[in-house]
């Protein structure tokens, strides 16, 4: 099974209205079972792919999701797999480029990375890295042995929190960065990333709900989150609210 070969039938298997999560997994499982390392895969058409810009980020995620399974992947991959992360509009979604990196590279260097792209860098990047924040919070967990612990009836809490990540060489640069702007929706982005501050941006809207009624009637912020931030009205996906 080709690279190619693979992302068209993982891309039909999550195209609606037949959209087959089993099937997805089962190309990916297959994909990764072919090439048990990368060896025979041109680093440069991953790289290629990741950089691409698609509606949907499937052929992006496909290849975000087998890195995460070949942890020895080549280190030239982590920079495209971080600005994906950041570019990618969905929040859910964002953590699957993020996952290979620490995995394959530390929270360290992953953080380090990140603050130093946050700096001087224009609004969208600054708001897409602080989309991220939310998921640098633990190293990935190795389930397998959590649920093994678990059932020696090992405790599992400090091992857990072994896992945390220190991104303070970020989150202090987004509280910098917050205290010297007074975009509302850049600020809405700050405030979902510094989370656990909440004194620290009072009368920032709170929510997806909150941030559409403060804007609502202003071209310039709707233009931002509607158009530049592809943001989707609450209207039209009311879970959301």
């Amino acid at each position: 099974m080709t690279l190619s070969a693979a992302i068209q039938a993982w891309c039909n298997a999550w195209s609606p209205p037949d959209v087959d999560a089993g099937m997805a997994h089962k190309i990916r499982d297959e994909f990764c079972r072919i090439h048990p390392t990368l060896e025979r895969i041109d680093t440069n058409e991953l790289i290629a792919i990741l950089d691409s810009t698609t509606d949907r980020w499937l052929p992006q995620l496909f290849v975000a999701d087998i890195l995460s399974r070949h942890e020895d992947f080549n280190s030239t991959l982590m920079v495209p797999l971080l600005r994906a992360a950041i570019a990618n509009p969905d929040p859910s979604s964002n953590r699957d480029f993020l996952t290979p990196c620490l995995k394959s590279f530390g929270s360290e260097k992953v953080v380090n990375w990140l603050a130093r792209s946050f700096v001087d860098a224009p609004l969208l990047t600054r708001i897409g890295i602080a989309n991220l924040v939310y998921h640098l919070r633990y190293e990935p967990v190795d389930f397998n042995e959590l649920r093994r612990r678990r059932a020696k009836g090992i405790a599992t809490e400090a091992w857990v929190e072994s896992h945390a990540i220190d991104s303070s060489p970020l989150t202090d640069l987004i509280v910098k960065a917050a205290s010297s702007t007074d975009n509302l929706i850049e600020l809405y982005f700050y405030r979902q990333a510094l989370s656990d501050m909440p004194e620290l941006l009072k009368g920032v809207p709170r929510d997806a709900m909150e941030l559409e009624r403060a804007i609502a009637g202003q071209p310039q912020y709707e233009r931002l989150l509607y158009d530049d931030l592809n943001w989707t009205r609450i209207a039209d996906n009311p879970d959301r609210g």
